[in-house]
């Protein structure tokens, strides 16, 4: 007992980080810190998502998963709507400390996306904090397997980087953030139809290792999610390039989206840990999910698909997430494709 107390206390130490790293990076860029106010928020939001990450990989707690989840949704929703009022050129402000270009209504869309996070999150805070024990899932396995989730995290990662290049890939170089997202949002349905067929036709393999606390019970589940991952890559792939060729580009120069084959690369660089911690964090979140709804009653199985349903439809924008934390966002009417506006 005293091991998986032990397990539980190290996944959330993981989980914290993690959340602790990801959303400092995402909001430094997203939110700014040219200001003592925005420093002061960047911190106040990086310590509260700490909590979160360690409440969610140390005892697996929907309330937490679904506050953040709908939150995250409801502020995009709003970014969306927020990028689809355009302005003329004239009315773009001078260049800030970062070189980056701002629009004037900048401070209400940001209220605007708090503002809808907030709302969005708030019901299941409210329900954490009245009986908080009821939310937190008490299977002694999940501190362990959490641990075990983080090294599959790792392996993928390091997996990806090593053959990423092996054959024909999207070159994301060639696309400004829009195009990103047009690209994932095409990719979208294919990828959650693909995820849940695989762990189904797999024999509910997924269920297995959320029973499990050995890293050996996560490796053929994550071979199986290997075909998702490639159904995907496939997807994205083609909305890329009829993305790219939207654009009123010939065909040669559509075909610049699809990188061709460059061997094996050195996975080590600065961006293989954030996207370690990032796939590591949505993955705890898939199994949370899991957890709450057996708990409130469903079959196993069908937990199991929607789970994968909805770790599906994040997971597809994980990669435009990442380029977020990287700095990229909506481009503004001032800026080229590598200088981008806040989301």
């Amino acid at each position: 007992m005293r091991g998986n107390e032990a397990a539980s206390d190290f996944a959330a130490i993981l989980g914290a980080l993690s959340a602790g790293i990801c959303s400092a990076q995402l909001l430094r860029h997203q939110i700014g810190t040219a200001s003592t106010a925005q420093k002061v928020g960047v911190g106040l939001v990086s310590v509260a998502a700490m909590a979160a990450g360690g409440v969610i990989t140390g005892y697996a707690s929907i309330p937490t998963v679904s506050m953040i989840a709908s939150g995250s949704l409801i502020s995009a929703m709003a970014s969306i709507a927020m990028r689809n009022t355009n302005l003329p050129e004239t009315d773009v402000e001078p260049a800030t400390k970062s070189g980056s270009y701002r629009y004037p209504d900048e401070n209400l869309a940001l209220g605007i996306k708090i503002t809808g996070f907030i709302a969005a999150s708030t019901p299941f805070l409210i329900a954490f904090m009245v009986n908080p024990s009821f939310w937190l899932n008490h299977d002694p396995t999940v501190g362990t397997r959490n641990i075990s989730i983080a090294i599959e995290s790792l392996s993928i990662e390091l997996s990806k980087a090593i053959v990423s290049n092996l054959g024909f890939s999207v070159n994301r170089d060639a696309l400004i953030f829009e195009e990103k997202f047009k690209v994932a949002m095409m990719g979208l349905l294919t990828y959650v139809i693909a995820s849940v067929l695989c762990n189904g036709v797999a024999g509910g393999l997924l269920h297995a290792e959320l029973t499990s606390d050995q890293f050996k019970s996560l490796i053929l589940p994550a071979l199986v999610g290997t075909l998702a991952n490639c159904v995907k890559g496939a997807a994205n792939a083609a909305a890329a390039r009829y993305v790219h060729q939207q654009k009123g580009g010939s065909e040669t120069d559509a075909n610049s989206v699809i990188r061709p084959g460059q061997g094996l690369t050195w996975p080590i660089s600065a961006q293989l840990a954030p996207k370690i911690m990032l796939r590591y964090l949505m993955i705890s979140c898939r199994d949370s999910l899991f957890f709450g709804l057996k708990k409130a009653g469903l079959q196993p199985a069908l937990a199991n698909a929607l789970s994968m349903m909805v770790y599906a439809g994040f997971a597809q924008f994980r990669d435009v997430t990442f380029d977020l934390m990287q700095g990229e966002g909506w481009s503004t009417a001032s800026s080229t494709p590598s200088a981008s506006e806040i989301v």
